[in-house]
């Protein structure tokens, strides 16, 4: 289960296989459209509903139309976007900050959180989803007993709120995850803050997500903003695929916000050359040129390199994390 809401959805859909207090994050990546599990990339269906939209306006407007994402990626006779709607889609994907920082969070508490996250990744006590039910982790994650040796853990402060947070990442035998645990200690409780199934997701700093897909022919990347609550407040996805030697398609999607004031207003002259899937409330994407779409691949995977960077110097092996010295 993964806390995708619909507020994004994107995070992947959006490929963004883009979280939340037990929110799952949502990207129309595979992450987003419904994240469609596959052999080859291991990923499985975790993305949250989202109303389907029938506006027959909305279906008119566009060039093409279908239900997913997936079932134009290979179509190679899609209209390309004008000038004025590629130009407006850079600003948008330019003016998030795809690299924060990995807040260290209260340091001075560190042994006592050590003490408390232990218990949770030794399955001595449970922590609650999203929809507030009960599960150990080993059997949310489907483990195998002591499994728990063989992951990766982030602890550092994912939510922003001052105090450090626990990440698990590793692969269960059935499916490769990534959680992100907090813990309430007024109420002596620990809450799934962020859930990502599938592989490709990794932290990018304080509230951000990014998901890329390396798996399938071409690539596919997505991006998510979180709230306090681990609930996307921003989701991009945006993937190519290459059909030979000479032809390629670039497609970028329309970012989704939870605050419906920075939605991006599509004119009618722009819908005429974008294309709109129906599926999970309906989402727009266009396709652009080779040179604007190397644009954003290079600002995304230099904003991924640095959050890899960053991400070492808070991960840890269990027996670093959880039997060294603190």
């Amino acid at each position: 289960m993964k806390k995708i809401k619909k507020k994004i959805a994107i995070c992947a859909v959006l490929v963004l296989v883009f979280a939340g207090c037990g929110n799952e994050l949502t990207v129309e990546q595979e992450y987003i459209e419904g994240q469609t599990e596959t052999a080859e990339s291991g990923t499985e269906i975790i993305v949250a509903e989202k109303e389907v939209s029938t506006e027959w306006e909305e279906e008119a407007q566009a060039a093409e139309v279908y239900q997913y994402w997936e079932d134009f990626k290979n179509e190679r006779d899609l209209p390309y976007a004008d000038d004025t709607t590629v130009r407006v889609l850079m600003d948008a994907y330019e003016e998030l900050e795809y690299v924060g920082t990995f807040e260290p969070g209260n340091v001075e508490d560190y042994d006592e959180y050590i003490k408390k996250y232990k218990r949770l990744v030794d399955n001595e006590v449970p922590f609650l989803d999203d929809e507030g039910k009960e599960f150990y982790v080993s059997e949310y994650e489907m483990l195998e007993e002591d499994s728990y040796t063989d992951f990766l853990y982030y602890f550092f402060d994912a939510d922003g709120d001052g105090e450090p947070e626990l990440g698990i990442q590793g692969y269960s035998g059935i499916h490769y995850f990534m959680d992100v645990f907090d813990y309430d200690w007024e109420e002596d409780s620990y809450h799934l803050w962020y859930s990502g199934r599938g592989n490709g997701y990794e932290l990018a700093g304080t509230r951000k997500i990014m998901w890329t897909d390396f798996m399938h022919i071409g690539l596919r990347y997505a991006f998510t903003q979180l709230d306090a609550e681990g609930n996307a407040e921003a989701d991009l996805f945006f993937f190519f695929t290459p059909f030979n030697e000479t032809e390629t398609l670039y497609v970028v999607m329309v970012p989704e916000y939870a605050d419906e004031s920075r939605e991006i207003e599509l004119t009618d002259e722009m819908k005429k050359r974008g294309i709109y899937t129906t599926s999970y409330g309906g989402m727009w994407y266009f396709r652009v040129p080779q040179t604007e779409f190397e644009e954003l691949e290079k600002m995304y995977e230099a904003a991924r390199m640095e959050a890899e960077k960053q991400r070492e110097e808070v991960t840890y092996t269990y027996e670093e994390l959880f039997e060294a010295d603190w």
